[in-house]
């Protein structure tokens, strides 16, 4: 009950972070190389930690509760590129704790040559792993469908490949698909902070912890492990994260206001100006078009009409990575 709580209390904040940041749009980072330091805490679910074989197959509450428990320390650098605002792809290198890894295991595994030799000296467990802690790589892309939101949701889908021991022969570097959720909450035009929970779900089953009940034969099916209820073991990494963009986003020119006179004599001069938004990206460029099949360039024009009338008289501001363009009427009379 407590837990279904505080899953509903999260949903809501979350929902209500999100409908609040919808009105705040602004501008990330793009066509830039990134970095980010992550810090948080690792899960791990598999045969040591009774989320496998050796647990009750029909309590499905207990295969998942490795999601909320036995949190151990974890920490990752990544390092990528940020192709648009919404889509980039990211490299990093997690170190991690996984509580429970170092457990004693029951005798029986004929794939794990520690309990192999537990066995034949006749004990009944056997100390699989030395430690707790593991290295692990990660590719991910990662998209957000609402990047000019302050508050962004995003998602990661990629592989991890999780390195078992030293040992290769008895436990090889395992691979798997890696996905998970995030939100990114835009601090400055190049810092934000991230809020992330990933999932990965490691090949073969012996990849992470050295056991595989699968494979088992003997006295493993004599207690019953006939099989593995999963052929996989889960890791887990939840953190919050630092984020760096090395390139500023851009910002869009936009012609601010035109200063046009609104009545010209034939014949003589009028001065004309475009006034820009001062944080425009550079370069910014203005063009104009006279109305009368004639053109000029500048922030500031000047121009004379030789035939009355009138005209409509457009100016584009062109920067690096868009334009605008805005209009003012002149009307030309004759001399007095």
């Amino acid at each position: 009950m407590t837990s279904r709580l505080s899953t509903a209390i999260l949903l809501g904040c979350t929902a209500l972070l999100l409908a609040t940041s919808a009105h705040a749009q602004v501008i990330r980072p793009s066509e830039t190389l990134y970095l980010a330091l992550k810090g948080g805490v690792t899960t791990y679910g598999g045969e040591i930690d009774q989320t496998g074989a050796f647990d009750d197959p029909s309590d499905d509450a207990g295969n998942r509760a490795w999601v909320t428990r036995d949190f151990g320390p974890g920490f990752g650098l990544e390092i990528g590129y940020q192709f648009t605002e919404s889509l980039s792809f990211g490299v990093t290198g997690l170190y991690g704790r996984y509580i429970n890894l170092d457990e004693a295991y029951p005798t029986g595994d004929n794939t794990n040559v520690e309990c192999q030799a537990a066995e034949a000296a006749g004990t009944t467990d056997c100390q699989v792993n030395e430690g707790e802690t593991l290295p692990s790589v990660i590719a991910a892309l990662r998209y957000s469908p609402v990047p000019g939101w302050a508050i962004a949701p995003y998602t990661n889908i990629g592989v991890q490949a999780t390195f078992g021991n030293d040992d290769p022969t008895d436990r090889p570097v395992g691979f798997g698909p890696y996905a998970g959720l995030g939100l990114d909450f835009r601090l400055t035009d190049q810092f934000s902070i991230t809020a992330e929970g990933n999932m990965a779900f490691i090949f073969d089953d012996s990849a992470v912890d050295g056991v595989d009940p699968g494979g088992q034969t003997g006295s493993a099916a004599d207690r019953g492990a006939s099989g593995d209820d999963a052929d996989y073991d889960n890791l887990g990494f939840y953190n919050l994260g630092l984020r760096y963009a090395f390139k500023a986003p851009y910002t869009p020119v936009e012609i601010m206001s035109l200063e046009c006179p609104v009545e010209m004599t034939a014949g003589e001069s009028g001065s004309f100006m475009a006034v820009t938004n001062a944080d425009a990206t550079p370069p910014v460029s203005v063009s104009w078009d006279w109305g009368d099949g004639n053109t000029g360039a500048g922030m500031s024009a000047s121009r004379t009409y030789r035939t009355p009338g009138t005209y409509t008289v457009t100016a584009t501001a062109v920067g690096d990575y868009n334009e605008d363009m805005d209009t003012c009427v002149v009307t030309v009379v004759e001399p007095q």
